[in-house]
Protein backbone atom coordinates (compact mmCIF):
# COMPACT_ATOMS: atom_id res chain seq x y z
CA UNK A 1 0.00 0.00 0.00
CA UNK A 2 1.12 3.36 -0.97
CA UNK A 3 0.21 7.16 0.83
CA UNK A 4 -1.37 8.40 -2.33
CA UNK A 5 -4.64 9.92 -1.83
CA UNK A 6 -7.83 8.38 -3.90
CA UNK A 7 -8.81 9.42 -7.22
CA UNK A 8 -11.18 12.15 -6.76
CA UNK A 9 -13.76 11.48 -9.13
CA UNK A 10 -16.13 14.66 -7.96
CA UNK A 11 -14.12 17.13 -9.50
CA UNK A 12 -15.17 18.64 -12.86
CA UNK A 13 -11.33 17.81 -14.48
CA UNK A 14 -12.02 14.03 -13.83
CA UNK A 15 -10.48 12.93 -17.12
CA UNK A 16 -6.84 15.36 -15.61
CA UNK A 17 -7.73 13.85 -12.35
CA UNK A 18 -7.21 10.25 -13.75
CA UNK A 19 -4.48 10.85 -16.10
CA UNK A 20 -2.55 11.87 -13.24
CA UNK A 21 -3.17 8.88 -10.64
CA UNK A 22 -3.02 6.78 -13.58
CA UNK A 23 0.83 7.95 -14.16
CA UNK A 24 1.87 7.76 -10.34
CA UNK A 25 -0.06 4.77 -9.97
CA UNK A 26 1.99 3.05 -13.03
CA UNK A 27 5.27 4.70 -11.10
CA UNK A 28 4.55 2.84 -8.37
CA UNK A 29 3.97 -0.42 -9.72
CA UNK A 30 7.33 -0.44 -11.13
CA UNK A 31 9.41 0.69 -7.73
CA UNK A 32 7.48 -1.29 -5.52
CA UNK A 33 7.61 -4.88 -8.06
CA UNK A 34 3.97 -5.23 -8.14
CA UNK A 35 4.26 -4.97 -12.11
CA UNK A 36 5.65 -8.58 -12.18
CA UNK A 37 3.05 -9.81 -9.60
CA UNK A 38 -0.16 -11.54 -11.11
CA UNK A 39 -3.17 -9.93 -12.99
CA UNK A 40 -5.21 -10.44 -9.71
CA UNK A 41 -2.49 -9.04 -7.20
CA UNK A 42 -2.20 -6.23 -9.36
CA UNK A 43 -5.92 -5.33 -9.89
CA UNK A 44 -6.92 -5.98 -6.25
CA UNK A 45 -4.45 -3.75 -5.07
CA UNK A 46 -5.25 -0.85 -8.10
CA UNK A 47 -9.20 -1.12 -6.62
CA UNK A 48 -7.68 -0.76 -2.91
CA UNK A 49 -5.60 2.28 -4.07
CA UNK A 50 -8.39 3.94 -6.52
CA UNK A 51 -10.64 4.71 -3.65
CA UNK A 52 -13.93 3.14 -2.80
CA UNK A 53 -16.29 5.54 -5.24
CA UNK A 54 -14.30 5.18 -7.88
CA UNK A 55 -13.36 0.95 -7.17
CA UNK A 56 -17.64 0.50 -7.04
CA UNK A 57 -17.43 2.05 -10.38
CA UNK A 58 -15.60 -1.26 -11.62
CA UNK A 59 -18.38 -3.05 -10.89
CA UNK A 60 -20.69 -1.05 -14.00
CA UNK A 61 -17.87 -1.14 -16.19
CA UNK A 62 -19.13 -3.27 -19.75
CA UNK A 63 -16.57 -5.97 -19.27
CA UNK A 64 -16.70 -9.81 -20.33
CA UNK A 65 -15.71 -12.13 -17.56
CA UNK A 66 -12.34 -12.55 -18.89
CA UNK A 67 -11.44 -8.53 -19.35
CA UNK A 68 -12.47 -8.27 -15.73
CA UNK A 69 -9.94 -10.35 -14.72
CA UNK A 70 -7.01 -9.01 -17.24
CA UNK A 71 -5.39 -5.83 -15.60
CA UNK A 72 -4.61 -4.16 -18.96
CA UNK A 73 -8.42 -4.53 -20.05
CA UNK A 74 -9.55 -2.83 -16.63
CA UNK A 75 -7.27 0.00 -17.21
CA UNK A 76 -8.10 0.41 -20.79
CA UNK A 77 -11.86 0.14 -19.76
CA UNK A 78 -11.46 2.83 -16.55
CA UNK A 79 -9.36 4.84 -19.55
CA UNK A 80 -12.57 4.89 -21.73
CA UNK A 81 -14.93 5.56 -19.05
CA UNK A 82 -12.92 8.68 -17.70
CA UNK A 83 -11.41 10.34 -21.13
CA UNK A 84 -14.45 10.00 -23.18
CA UNK A 85 -16.18 12.89 -23.28
CA UNK A 86 -19.99 13.70 -22.98
CA UNK A 87 -20.25 10.50 -21.03
CA UNK A 88 -23.26 10.29 -19.35
CA UNK A 89 -23.09 6.86 -17.43
CA UNK A 90 -19.74 8.40 -15.81
CA UNK A 91 -21.51 12.18 -15.20
CA UNK A 92 -25.00 10.16 -13.87
CA UNK A 93 -22.80 7.68 -11.07
CA UNK A 94 -20.34 10.50 -9.83
CA UNK A 95 -24.07 12.73 -9.63
CA UNK A 96 -25.56 9.92 -7.88
CA UNK A 97 -22.72 9.36 -5.59
CA UNK A 98 -22.03 12.76 -4.88
CA UNK A 99 -22.51 13.59 -0.86
CA UNK A 100 -21.21 17.04 1.05
CA UNK A 101 -17.79 15.70 2.06
CA UNK A 102 -16.64 16.47 5.97
CA UNK A 103 -16.10 20.27 6.41
CA UNK A 104 -17.81 21.17 3.24
CA UNK A 105 -20.08 25.02 2.89
CA UNK A 106 -23.12 23.87 1.82
CA UNK A 107 -22.87 26.41 -1.06
CA UNK A 108 -19.59 24.84 -2.15
CA UNK A 109 -22.07 21.50 -2.42
CA UNK A 110 -24.28 23.15 -4.14
CA UNK A 111 -22.28 25.03 -6.42
CA UNK A 112 -20.34 21.55 -7.34
CA UNK A 113 -24.12 19.55 -7.56
CA UNK A 114 -25.59 21.51 -9.82
CA UNK A 115 -22.39 21.38 -11.81
CA UNK A 116 -22.22 17.50 -12.28
CA UNK A 117 -25.80 17.72 -12.79
CA UNK A 118 -25.52 18.87 -16.31
CA UNK A 119 -23.06 16.57 -17.92
CA UNK A 120 -25.82 14.06 -16.84
CA UNK A 121 -28.57 14.71 -20.20
CA UNK A 122 -31.69 14.33 -17.63
CA UNK A 123 -34.57 15.09 -19.54
CA UNK A 124 -36.20 18.66 -18.95
CA UNK A 125 -39.47 17.09 -17.09
CA UNK A 126 -36.82 14.92 -14.57
CA UNK A 127 -34.07 17.81 -14.47
CA UNK A 128 -35.36 20.11 -11.21
CA UNK A 129 -36.62 16.89 -9.61
CA UNK A 130 -32.98 15.25 -9.88
CA UNK A 131 -31.27 18.23 -8.94
CA UNK A 132 -33.88 18.29 -5.67
CA UNK A 133 -33.55 14.77 -4.72
CA UNK A 134 -29.72 14.72 -5.50
CA UNK A 135 -28.87 18.05 -2.63
CA UNK A 136 -31.51 16.85 -0.40
CA UNK A 137 -30.07 13.11 -0.10
CA UNK A 138 -26.00 14.28 -0.12
CA UNK A 139 -26.13 17.18 2.76
CA UNK A 140 -24.36 16.14 6.07
CA UNK A 141 -27.21 17.76 8.14
CA UNK A 142 -29.35 14.94 8.84
CA UNK A 143 -31.66 17.03 11.11
CA UNK A 144 -32.07 19.19 8.21
CA UNK A 145 -32.07 16.29 5.63
CA UNK A 146 -35.20 14.82 7.46
CA UNK A 147 -36.86 18.17 7.63
CA UNK A 148 -36.75 18.28 3.55
CA UNK A 149 -38.06 14.96 3.17
CA UNK A 150 -40.88 15.24 5.18
CA UNK A 151 -41.42 18.84 2.80
CA UNK A 152 -43.26 17.28 -0.25
CA UNK A 153 -43.23 18.70 -3.84
CA UNK A 154 -40.42 21.43 -3.33
CA UNK A 155 -38.58 22.39 -5.80
CA UNK A 156 -34.70 22.81 -6.51
CA UNK A 157 -35.00 26.97 -5.36
CA UNK A 158 -36.96 26.15 -2.85
CA UNK A 159 -34.52 23.26 -0.93
CA UNK A 160 -31.56 25.88 -1.94
CA UNK A 161 -33.18 28.27 0.26
CA UNK A 162 -33.49 26.49 2.83
CA UNK A 163 -30.01 25.41 2.66
CA UNK A 164 -28.87 28.66 2.52
CA UNK A 165 -31.28 29.76 6.08
CA UNK A 166 -29.75 27.49 7.40
CA UNK A 167 -25.96 27.95 6.56
CA UNK A 168 -26.12 31.76 7.02
CA UNK A 169 -27.54 30.80 10.69
CA UNK A 170 -24.85 28.52 11.80
CA UNK A 171 -22.36 31.20 10.43
CA UNK A 172 -24.15 33.50 13.26
CA UNK A 173 -23.47 31.38 15.89
CA UNK A 174 -20.19 31.00 14.64
CA UNK A 175 -19.49 34.51 15.08
CA UNK A 176 -18.42 34.84 11.50
CA UNK A 177 -20.73 38.24 11.58
CA UNK A 178 -21.93 40.51 14.50
CA UNK A 179 -25.50 40.28 13.63
CA UNK A 180 -27.21 40.71 17.17
CA UNK A 181 -30.78 40.29 16.69
CA UNK A 182 -32.99 41.03 19.81
CA UNK A 183 -36.36 39.08 18.89
CA UNK A 184 -38.37 42.01 20.88
CA UNK A 185 -36.89 44.86 19.54
CA UNK A 186 -38.62 47.26 17.26
CA UNK A 187 -36.84 47.85 13.18
CA UNK A 188 -36.28 51.42 12.39
CA UNK A 189 -34.90 52.70 9.53
CA UNK A 190 -31.37 53.32 10.52
CA UNK A 191 -28.55 51.84 8.71
CA UNK A 192 -27.69 49.70 11.46
CA UNK A 193 -31.24 48.08 11.61
CA UNK A 194 -31.52 48.13 8.17
CA UNK A 195 -28.01 46.03 7.07
CA UNK A 196 -29.08 43.33 10.24
CA UNK A 197 -32.78 42.66 8.85
CA UNK A 198 -31.64 42.04 5.31
CA UNK A 199 -28.29 40.15 6.56
CA UNK A 200 -31.07 37.77 8.80
CA UNK A 201 -33.00 36.90 5.42
CA UNK A 202 -31.89 34.35 3.17
CA UNK A 203 -28.85 35.81 2.46
CA UNK A 204 -25.75 32.74 2.18
CA UNK A 205 -22.04 34.12 2.40
CA UNK A 206 -19.90 32.39 0.08
CA UNK A 207 -15.90 32.99 -0.01
CA UNK A 208 -14.83 34.42 -2.99
CA UNK A 209 -13.89 32.03 -4.38
CA UNK A 210 -16.84 30.46 -4.60
CA UNK A 211 -18.44 33.17 -6.05
CA UNK A 212 -16.18 33.40 -9.10
CA UNK A 213 -17.10 29.81 -9.68
CA UNK A 214 -21.03 30.83 -9.56
CA UNK A 215 -20.53 33.41 -11.77
CA UNK A 216 -18.87 31.14 -14.30
CA UNK A 217 -21.05 28.56 -14.04
CA UNK A 218 -24.05 30.77 -14.36
CA UNK A 219 -22.15 32.42 -17.15
CA UNK A 220 -21.39 29.49 -18.62
CA UNK A 221 -17.80 30.24 -18.73
CA UNK A 222 -14.74 27.30 -19.38
CA UNK A 223 -12.80 27.61 -16.04
CA UNK A 224 -9.63 27.06 -18.39
CA UNK A 225 -8.39 29.54 -20.83
CA UNK A 226 -8.75 29.60 -25.05
CA UNK A 227 -7.49 31.69 -26.97
CA UNK A 228 -10.91 31.27 -28.91
CA UNK A 229 -13.69 30.44 -26.07
CA UNK A 230 -16.72 28.98 -27.15
CA UNK A 231 -19.60 31.60 -29.05
CA UNK A 232 -22.24 32.88 -26.92
CA UNK A 233 -24.12 34.07 -29.94
CA UNK A 234 -26.85 31.54 -29.34
CA UNK A 235 -27.62 33.48 -25.90
CA UNK A 236 -28.76 36.95 -27.91
CA UNK A 237 -31.99 34.97 -28.31
CA UNK A 238 -33.13 35.42 -24.43
CA UNK A 239 -31.99 38.78 -23.68
CA UNK A 240 -35.53 39.89 -22.01
CA UNK A 241 -36.62 43.41 -22.89
CA UNK A 242 -36.75 46.60 -20.24
CA UNK A 243 -41.04 46.12 -19.72
CA UNK A 244 -39.90 42.12 -19.01
CA UNK A 245 -37.87 43.15 -15.77
CA UNK A 246 -39.88 43.47 -12.82
CA UNK A 247 -38.40 46.12 -10.39
CA UNK A 248 -36.03 45.29 -7.39
CA UNK A 249 -35.60 46.47 -4.02
CA UNK A 250 -32.04 47.23 -2.32
CA UNK A 251 -32.40 44.25 0.31
CA UNK A 252 -32.57 41.96 -3.27
CA UNK A 253 -29.03 42.50 -4.64
CA UNK A 254 -27.67 43.12 -1.24
CA UNK A 255 -24.84 39.93 -0.12
CA UNK A 256 -21.93 40.01 1.64
CA UNK A 257 -18.72 37.37 1.25
CA UNK A 258 -15.61 36.19 2.90
CA UNK A 259 -12.02 36.04 2.60
CA UNK A 260 -10.90 33.01 4.79
CA UNK A 261 -7.41 34.42 5.38
CA UNK A 262 -8.02 33.19 9.08
CA UNK A 263 -8.19 29.11 7.92
CA UNK A 264 -6.43 29.75 4.51
CA UNK A 265 -3.05 29.89 4.60
CA UNK A 266 -2.02 29.22 1.01
CA UNK A 267 -4.49 32.59 0.27
CA UNK A 268 -2.73 34.41 3.00
CA UNK A 269 0.40 34.02 0.98
CA UNK A 270 -1.20 36.14 -2.06
CA UNK A 271 -2.95 38.84 0.13
CA UNK A 272 0.60 39.14 2.23
CA UNK A 273 2.88 41.96 2.07
CA UNK A 274 6.97 41.63 3.33
CA UNK A 275 6.17 43.37 6.68
CA UNK A 276 3.00 41.49 7.26
CA UNK A 277 0.34 43.40 6.55
CA UNK A 278 -2.20 43.28 3.74
CA UNK A 279 -2.06 43.94 0.14
CA UNK A 280 -4.86 46.76 -0.48
CA UNK A 281 -4.38 45.68 -4.53
CA UNK A 282 -5.24 42.49 -3.63
CA UNK A 283 -8.60 43.69 -1.79
CA UNK A 284 -9.71 46.01 -4.96
CA UNK A 285 -9.29 43.13 -7.34
CA UNK A 286 -11.89 41.47 -4.78
CA UNK A 287 -14.21 44.22 -5.12
CA UNK A 288 -13.90 44.70 -8.24
CA UNK A 289 -15.33 41.29 -8.93
CA UNK A 290 -17.38 41.37 -5.81
CA UNK A 291 -19.22 44.20 -7.35
CA UNK A 292 -19.92 42.01 -10.71
CA UNK A 293 -21.42 39.38 -8.08
CA UNK A 294 -24.07 42.38 -6.91
CA UNK A 295 -24.92 42.82 -10.47
CA UNK A 296 -26.07 39.46 -10.99
CA UNK A 297 -28.04 39.47 -7.90
CA UNK A 298 -30.00 42.20 -9.23
CA UNK A 299 -31.20 40.86 -12.11
CA UNK A 300 -34.09 39.08 -12.07
CA UNK A 301 -35.84 37.44 -15.17
CA UNK A 302 -39.00 36.01 -14.86
CA UNK A 303 -39.08 34.08 -18.42
CA UNK A 304 -35.94 32.55 -18.23
CA UNK A 305 -35.04 28.93 -16.57
CA UNK A 306 -30.71 29.46 -15.24
CA UNK A 307 -31.16 25.94 -14.60
CA UNK A 308 -31.06 25.13 -18.59
CA UNK A 309 -29.74 28.99 -20.30
CA UNK A 310 -26.91 30.75 -19.67
CA UNK A 311 -27.55 34.07 -18.25
CA UNK A 312 -27.19 36.36 -21.37
CA UNK A 313 -25.26 39.24 -20.02
CA UNK A 314 -22.13 40.29 -19.42
CA UNK A 315 -20.95 42.91 -16.64
CA UNK A 316 -18.34 45.65 -17.39
CA UNK A 317 -16.64 47.90 -15.20
CA UNK A 318 -17.38 52.06 -16.26
CA UNK A 319 -16.12 53.61 -13.24
CA UNK A 320 -14.69 53.74 -9.85
CA UNK A 321 -15.17 56.39 -7.50
CA UNK A 322 -15.00 57.83 -3.41
CA UNK A 323 -13.36 54.98 -2.65
CA UNK A 324 -12.75 55.93 1.20
CA UNK A 325 -10.36 53.98 3.68
CA UNK A 326 -10.36 54.27 7.69
CA UNK A 327 -7.92 54.21 9.96
CA UNK A 328 -8.35 50.62 10.48
CA UNK A 329 -5.01 48.48 9.53
CA UNK A 330 -6.72 44.74 9.46
CA UNK A 331 -4.52 41.90 10.48
CA UNK A 332 -3.72 39.74 7.43
CA UNK A 333 -4.82 36.46 10.11
CA UNK A 334 -8.28 37.71 10.16
CA UNK A 335 -11.00 36.74 7.93
CA UNK A 336 -11.63 40.00 5.74
CA UNK A 337 -16.08 40.64 4.74
CA UNK A 338 -17.21 42.09 1.73
CA UNK A 339 -21.23 43.50 1.80
CA UNK A 340 -22.75 45.87 -1.16
CA UNK A 341 -25.90 45.83 -2.88
CA UNK A 342 -27.03 47.92 -5.73
CA UNK A 343 -27.72 51.72 -4.87
CA UNK A 344 -28.92 53.27 -7.95
CA UNK A 345 -30.14 51.49 -11.69
CA UNK A 346 -29.95 53.75 -14.88
CA UNK A 347 -31.30 52.02 -18.54
CA UNK A 348 -28.44 49.62 -18.67
CA UNK A 349 -26.25 51.08 -15.89
CA UNK A 350 -25.98 50.36 -11.95
CA UNK A 351 -24.28 51.52 -9.17
CA UNK A 352 -22.92 49.06 -6.77
CA UNK A 353 -22.16 50.53 -2.86
CA UNK A 354 -19.76 48.08 -1.35
CA UNK A 355 -17.66 47.97 1.43
CA UNK A 356 -14.98 45.92 3.60
CA UNK A 357 -14.85 44.86 7.28
CA UNK A 358 -12.14 43.11 8.93
CA UNK A 359 -13.44 40.03 11.37
CA UNK A 360 -11.97 39.99 14.72
CA UNK A 361 -11.94 37.07 16.60
CA UNK A 362 -14.31 37.72 18.52
CA UNK A 363 -16.70 37.89 15.48
CA UNK A 364 -16.52 41.63 15.87
CA UNK A 365 -16.54 43.78 12.94
CA UNK A 366 -14.28 47.13 11.78
CA UNK A 367 -14.82 48.94 8.61
CA UNK A 368 -11.62 49.23 6.13
CA UNK A 369 -13.40 51.22 3.50
CA UNK A 370 -16.33 52.00 0.99
CA UNK A 371 -16.53 52.51 -2.44
CA UNK A 372 -18.57 53.28 -5.37
CA UNK A 373 -18.81 51.08 -8.20
CA UNK A 374 -20.94 51.95 -11.34
CA UNK A 375 -21.29 48.67 -13.54
CA UNK A 376 -22.56 48.76 -17.33
CA UNK A 377 -24.63 45.86 -18.29
CA UNK A 378 -23.79 44.25 -21.49
CA UNK A 379 -25.56 41.58 -23.75
CA UNK A 380 -23.85 38.12 -23.99
CA UNK A 381 -21.22 38.48 -26.59
CA UNK A 382 -20.61 42.42 -25.07
CA UNK A 383 -21.54 44.32 -28.16
CA UNK A 384 -24.26 46.77 -26.78
CA UNK A 385 -25.94 47.36 -23.51
CA UNK A 386 -28.81 45.29 -22.28
CA UNK A 387 -31.65 46.49 -19.86
CA UNK A 388 -31.48 45.67 -16.11
CA UNK A 389 -34.27 45.66 -13.64
CA UNK A 390 -35.37 49.15 -12.39
CA UNK A 391 -34.48 50.27 -8.99
CA UNK A 392 -37.51 50.91 -6.11
CA UNK A 393 -36.95 51.85 -2.92
CA UNK A 394 -38.92 49.49 0.17
CA UNK A 395 -38.56 51.86 2.97
CA UNK A 396 -37.12 55.14 4.37
CA UNK A 397 -33.93 54.09 4.70
CA UNK A 398 -33.59 53.38 0.25
CA UNK A 399 -35.17 56.12 -0.64
CA UNK A 400 -32.68 58.15 1.60
CA UNK A 401 -30.12 56.05 -0.15
CA UNK A 402 -31.66 56.52 -3.75
CA UNK A 403 -31.20 60.25 -3.21
CA UNK A 404 -27.90 60.27 -2.18
CA UNK A 405 -27.19 58.36 -5.56
CA UNK A 406 -29.28 60.37 -7.77
CA UNK A 407 -27.31 63.69 -6.38
CA UNK A 408 -23.83 61.81 -6.96
CA UNK A 409 -25.54 61.26 -10.83
CA UNK A 410 -25.71 64.74 -11.10
CA UNK A 411 -22.35 65.78 -9.71
CA UNK A 412 -20.62 63.04 -11.97
CA UNK A 413 -22.63 64.92 -14.85
CA UNK A 414 -21.15 68.59 -13.80
CA UNK A 415 -17.48 66.98 -13.15
CA UNK A 416 -17.61 66.05 -17.03
CA UNK A 417 -18.99 69.19 -18.00
CA UNK A 418 -16.29 71.63 -16.24
CA UNK A 419 -13.76 69.04 -17.57
CA UNK A 420 -10.26 70.66 -17.69
CA UNK A 421 -10.39 69.96 -21.71
CA UNK A 422 -13.94 71.72 -22.19
CA UNK A 423 -13.83 74.20 -19.98
CA UNK A 424 -10.98 77.09 -18.71
CA UNK A 425 -9.92 76.71 -15.80
CA UNK A 426 -11.53 78.97 -13.13
CA UNK A 427 -10.12 82.68 -12.25
CA UNK A 428 -8.95 81.02 -8.95
CA UNK A 429 -7.03 78.14 -10.68
CA UNK A 430 -5.84 80.44 -13.24
CA UNK A 431 -4.20 82.53 -10.21
CA UNK A 432 -3.05 79.59 -9.17
CA UNK A 433 -0.84 78.30 -12.44
CA UNK A 434 0.34 82.09 -12.49
CA UNK A 435 1.29 81.80 -8.97
CA UNK A 436 3.32 78.67 -9.34
CA UNK A 437 4.76 79.95 -12.60
CA UNK A 438 6.34 83.10 -10.50
CA UNK A 439 7.71 80.81 -7.70
CA UNK A 440 10.12 79.09 -10.80
CA UNK A 441 11.26 82.41 -12.49
CA UNK A 442 13.46 85.48 -11.67
CA UNK A 443 13.92 88.68 -13.94
CA UNK A 444 16.63 87.13 -16.16
CA UNK A 445 15.09 83.25 -16.49
CA UNK A 446 11.52 84.42 -17.81
CA UNK A 447 13.57 85.92 -20.67
CA UNK A 448 15.71 83.13 -21.27
CA UNK A 449 13.54 80.30 -21.13
CA UNK A 450 14.82 78.65 -18.20
CA UNK A 451 13.39 77.35 -14.22
CA UNK A 452 14.34 77.63 -10.82
CA UNK A 453 13.45 75.42 -8.26
CA UNK A 454 12.55 76.97 -5.10
CA UNK A 455 13.42 75.15 -1.65
CA UNK A 456 12.06 72.29 -0.29
CA UNK A 457 9.82 71.56 -3.70
CA UNK A 458 10.52 68.91 -6.86
CA UNK A 459 9.54 69.15 -10.46
CA UNK A 460 6.48 67.27 -11.20
CA UNK A 461 8.21 65.24 -14.01
CA UNK A 462 10.62 64.29 -11.81
CA UNK A 463 8.38 61.84 -9.99
CA UNK A 464 7.43 59.91 -12.93
CA UNK A 465 7.88 56.26 -12.74
CA UNK A 466 7.12 53.70 -15.36
CA UNK A 467 6.22 49.95 -14.99
CA UNK A 468 5.64 47.85 -17.91
CA UNK A 469 3.64 44.77 -17.63
CA UNK A 470 2.24 42.14 -19.92
CA UNK A 471 -1.17 40.41 -19.01
CA UNK A 472 -1.74 36.79 -18.96
CA UNK A 473 -4.97 34.73 -19.28
CA UNK A 474 -5.10 34.31 -15.45
CA UNK A 475 -5.92 38.18 -15.32
CA UNK A 476 -8.73 37.60 -17.31
CA UNK A 477 -12.44 38.28 -17.33
CA UNK A 478 -15.39 36.76 -18.36
CA UNK A 479 -15.00 38.40 -22.22
CA UNK A 480 -11.48 37.35 -22.15
CA UNK A 481 -10.11 40.46 -21.96
CA UNK A 482 -8.27 41.75 -19.06
CA UNK A 483 -10.08 42.03 -15.67
CA UNK A 484 -10.45 45.71 -14.37
CA UNK A 485 -9.48 44.72 -10.76
CA UNK A 486 -6.05 43.43 -12.04
CA UNK A 487 -6.06 47.00 -13.62
CA UNK A 488 -6.85 48.66 -10.45
CA UNK A 489 -4.22 46.26 -7.84
CA UNK A 490 -1.19 47.44 -10.84
CA UNK A 491 -2.20 50.75 -10.35
CA UNK A 492 -2.58 51.23 -6.51
CA UNK A 493 0.73 49.40 -5.71
CA UNK A 494 2.06 51.23 -8.23
CA UNK A 495 0.75 54.65 -6.56
CA UNK A 496 2.21 52.90 -3.26
CA UNK A 497 5.68 53.00 -4.52
CA UNK A 498 5.61 56.33 -5.87
CA UNK A 499 3.71 57.84 -3.02
CA UNK A 500 6.56 56.55 -0.47
CA UNK A 501 9.13 57.92 -2.65
CA UNK A 502 8.33 60.94 -2.30
CA UNK A 503 7.43 61.20 1.07
CA UNK A 504 10.69 59.79 2.19
CA UNK A 505 8.00 57.06 4.07
CA UNK A 506 5.28 54.56 3.48
CA UNK A 507 2.18 56.92 3.94
CA UNK A 508 -1.42 56.11 4.75
CA UNK A 509 -3.84 55.66 1.63
CA UNK A 510 -6.91 58.01 2.18
CA UNK A 511 -8.87 57.61 -0.74
CA UNK A 512 -8.99 56.43 -4.31
CA UNK A 513 -11.35 58.64 -6.75
CA UNK A 514 -12.36 58.46 -10.29
CA UNK A 515 -10.79 55.74 -11.80
CA UNK A 516 -12.34 55.58 -15.29
CA UNK A 517 -12.08 52.44 -17.66
CA UNK A 518 -11.96 54.05 -21.49
CA UNK A 519 -11.96 51.12 -23.13
CA UNK A 520 -11.45 47.33 -22.35
CA UNK A 521 -7.40 45.74 -22.49
CA UNK A 522 -6.39 42.69 -24.24
CA UNK A 523 -4.89 39.69 -22.54
CA UNK A 524 -2.37 39.89 -25.19
CA UNK A 525 -1.49 43.62 -24.67
CA UNK A 526 1.99 44.78 -22.94
CA UNK A 527 0.57 47.37 -20.11
CA UNK A 528 2.72 50.24 -19.07
CA UNK A 529 1.83 52.19 -16.11
CA UNK A 530 2.96 55.60 -15.07
CA UNK A 531 2.83 57.62 -12.22
CA UNK A 532 3.05 61.24 -11.48
CA UNK A 533 2.25 63.41 -8.09
CA UNK A 534 0.30 66.32 -9.36
CA UNK A 535 -0.38 67.96 -6.05
CA UNK A 536 0.81 68.05 -2.88
CA UNK A 537 -1.17 70.68 0.34
CA UNK A 538 0.26 70.05 3.29
CA UNK A 539 1.27 66.58 4.14
CA UNK A 540 -0.81 65.47 1.80
CA UNK A 541 0.04 63.58 -1.40
CA UNK A 542 -2.08 63.50 -4.94
CA UNK A 543 -1.31 61.23 -7.44
CA UNK A 544 -2.64 60.25 -10.86
CA UNK A 545 -1.58 56.80 -12.88
CA UNK A 546 -2.28 56.26 -16.21
CA UNK A 547 -2.60 52.65 -17.41
CA UNK A 548 -1.48 52.52 -21.57
CA UNK A 549 -1.69 49.20 -23.81
CA UNK A 550 0.31 48.34 -26.60
CA UNK A 551 -0.62 45.10 -29.14
CA UNK A 552 1.84 44.27 -31.86
CA UNK A 553 -1.02 46.36 -34.45
CA UNK A 554 -0.93 49.60 -32.49
CA UNK A 555 0.99 51.97 -30.34
CA UNK A 556 0.30 52.51 -26.38
CA UNK A 557 -2.97 54.04 -26.59
CA UNK A 558 -4.29 54.97 -22.73
CA UNK A 559 -7.28 53.09 -20.97
CA UNK A 560 -7.05 54.16 -17.60
CA UNK A 561 -6.61 56.57 -15.11
CA UNK A 562 -6.43 56.66 -11.32
CA UNK A 563 -6.03 59.01 -8.91
CA UNK A 564 -5.24 58.56 -5.22
CA UNK A 565 -4.69 60.37 -1.84
CA UNK A 566 -2.07 59.66 0.51
CA UNK A 567 -1.30 61.16 3.78
CA UNK A 568 2.34 60.99 5.24
CA UNK A 569 3.47 60.97 8.83
CA UNK A 570 6.57 63.66 8.03
CA UNK A 571 6.35 67.06 6.00
CA UNK A 572 6.67 66.76 1.78
CA UNK A 573 8.05 68.98 -0.49
CA UNK A 574 5.96 70.84 -2.65
CA UNK A 575 5.65 69.95 -6.24
CA UNK A 576 5.72 72.19 -9.18
CA UNK A 577 4.85 71.68 -13.15
CA UNK A 578 6.97 73.33 -15.48
CA UNK A 579 4.90 72.69 -18.47
CA UNK A 580 1.46 74.03 -18.91
CA UNK A 581 0.63 70.16 -19.43
CA UNK A 582 1.64 70.00 -15.81
CA UNK A 583 0.05 72.78 -14.68
CA UNK A 584 -3.48 71.58 -15.73
CA UNK A 585 -2.41 67.87 -14.25
CA UNK A 586 -1.55 69.89 -11.04
CA UNK A 587 -5.16 71.57 -11.45
CA UNK A 588 -6.93 67.96 -12.28
CA UNK A 589 -4.81 66.65 -8.74
CA UNK A 590 -6.03 69.58 -6.76
CA UNK A 591 -9.51 68.90 -7.76
CA UNK A 592 -9.90 65.75 -6.48
CA UNK A 593 -8.29 66.72 -3.27
CA UNK A 594 -9.98 69.28 -2.21
CA UNK A 595 -13.56 66.92 -3.95
CA UNK A 596 -12.14 63.62 -1.29
CA UNK A 597 -11.96 66.41 1.23
CA UNK A 598 -15.51 67.83 1.26
CA UNK A 599 -16.66 64.10 1.10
Amino acid sequence: MSNRKPLNIFSENIAENWKQFKNDYDKFEVLSGLARKSDKARISNFLSEIGEEAANIYLALPMTKAERNQYISVIKAFDTFFTTKNNPMLARFVFENRNQLEGESLSSFILNIKGLIKMCEFSEADFDEMLSKRIILGIGDKPLQEKLLNMRNLTSEEVIDQLRMREVSNQHLRGLTDIKFQANKKLINTKENYINQIELGSHQIMTMKEIKAEMMDRLGLDPTYTQYPKSRDHLLQYEPKREDLPPRCMNDSFTSAIIPLSQDSVLRDSYITSTESIRFGRLMEDMDLFAVWVCHKHLYIPKLDLHQVHLPYTFVTILVDEIKFTNIIPSIHNDIRLSGHVSWVGTSSMEIIVWLETVKPDGSLQKITKSLFVMGARNAINTKSAPVNPLKASNAYEESLLENANERQKRRKLDRDSNLLKVLPTQEEQKLMHDNFLLTQSDTTIFSGGHILPSHCVWMDKTKIVDIDIAFPENRNAQNQVFGGFLMRKALENSIISASLYAGSIPRIKYISDIIFHKPVEVTTILRTTTYVTYTEERNIQLMCITETRTQETDFSVTNVFHYTYESDVDIPKILPKTYQEAIWNLVGRREFLRNKRF
